[in-house]
């Protein structure tokens, strides 16, 4: 697997590849591939914390990046015996407000963000096995944190 760059304007994001759990590597029971990847800026100067799945879309043009990011807090083949020991959430970046925030959880599943509405919601999936339900959030209603105050020691 390979790093994945993530362009929005003057800014560059990566998605670093760090790993990837083969089914073979895991418990018999956790049957999927779980890549790893870092989310920085490209020079590096800047790190998000936490592991990203490499899945994203951009909203309104490219205001607005969502990830897929890893809940785990232990991230590694160890800790995974079963398929529902991943739990994902959103995360996503607002350029214009240059802040971050994270909504919705899943277990043993996957996102697909569809598309923000005139009136601010993100409409989004949640895909379990042979299930789809579709969400909505309204982006008015999440807690941002600004990015310069995020602490990344």
């Amino acid at each position: 697997m390979e790093n994945i760059l993530v362009h929005r304007d003057e800014i560059s994001l990566k998605l670093a590849f760090d790993d990837a759990f083969h089914p073979s590597e895991l418990h018999p029971k956790a049957d999927h591939w779980y890549p790893k990847y870092k989310l920085s800026l490209l020079d590096k100067s800047f790190e998000f914390k936490g592991w990203f799945t490499g899945q994203f879309w951009y909203l309104n043009g490219d205001n607005l990046i969502v990830f897929e990011e890893y809940v785990n807090q232990t991230f590694d083949s160890e800790s995974i015996k079963h398929d529902g020991d991943i739990e994902l959430r959103l995360f996503l970046i607002d350029f214009k407000r240059s802040a971050v925030t994270k909504f919705s959880r899943l277990r043993n599943g996957r996102f697909d963000v569809l598309r923000l509405t005139e009136d601010d919601r993100i409409i989004y999936l949640k895909k379990q096995h042979d299930k789809t339900g579709e969400f909505e959030i309204n982006l008015n209603s999440l807690e941002f944190e600004l990015i310069s105050r995020i602490n990344n020691d």
